[in-house]
């Protein structure tokens, strides 16, 4: 299994009038606005769950829960 790093960087200060493209770049927007590069880290995600269940590292199916800073649970 490869080390896979996901670097957690996707935006989440999005605002009203700005443009959801392929690239960030189209629309004057750092790289991690782009539709294409969400894609890509939702994948390698997906790959690294995948890789961890196939590695048999777990005997019990895993439960990724998601809390926002300060969400409660």
């Amino acid at each position: 299994m490869d080390n896979v790093i996901l670097p957690a960087d996707l935006p989440a200060n999005w605002a009203g009038g700005q443009t959801v493209a392929p690239n960030g770049a189209d629309v004057g927007l750092p790289e991690q606005y782009g539709y294409n590069y969400l894609m890509e880290a939702v994948n390698a995600a997906h790959r690294t769950i995948n890789d961890l269940v196939g590695a048999g590292l777990t005997t019990n199916p895993i439960q990724v829960y998601y809390n926002p800073a300060g969400g409660e649970m």
